[in-house]
């Protein structure tokens, strides 16, 4: 909506749209896709088109993680933020200042989980928000979508370890 009402050149954010909200055929492409648009709203910002504040871009890749995991749910986790909080708290994946990476990064801690698990989607987001409600981190509200200021400097890598060892607190 904060796009909509305040990119000048709808046309051109049309054809941006319809290039990143069709489901992508592999990593790469989803990599590129999602890569390609933040960059043309940064461009957007640089220019001095429209404030960072009045597009709110941190909050693309849970817009376009939503229309992905529409079209092909086993695949594109939506990125709510239950997910990553209960996963940074149990030091799962860490956030960068990269949006695209920090999507990247959810996305393989909930593959993995998934997978390990044996869970479908839904039931694997609804064990993050059940943990989360368990074991309370900070008692921040939680509204789906990432707020820019969460964005930190430090990342480091999913190891098996760390999601056996959410496993085992899980289980």
């Amino acid at each position: 909506n904060m796009m909509v009402n305040n990119i000048p050149d709808q046309d051109e954010f049309e054809k941006q749209l319809k290039l990143v909200l069709p489901a992508p055929n592999s990593l790469d492409d989803a990599y590129d896709r999602l890569t390609n648009f933040m960059d043309y709203l940064t461009d957007i910002i640089k220019q001095g088109i429209v404030s960072r504040r009045k597009l709110q871009i941190g909050h693309a890749p849970f817009f376009i993680s939503a229309w992905w995991h529409f079209q092909d749910m086993q695949e594109w986790p939506i990125y709510y933020k239950s997910g990553r909080k209960s996963y940074i708290d149990d030091k799962l994946y860490d956030v960068v200042n990269s949006p695209v990476d920090d999507y990247f990064s959810f996305r393989a801690v909930f593959m993995s989980l998934m997978e390990e698990l044996n869970l479908s989607p839904w039931e694997t987001e609804h064990l993050a928000v059940w943990y989360r409600d368990r074991n309370p981190g900070d008692g921040e509200p939680e509204d789906g979508e990432p707020e820019d200021d969460e964005l930190e400097d430090d990342h480091e890598a999913v190891s098996h370890s760390q999601i056996q060892l959410l496993l085992a607190k899980i289980g």
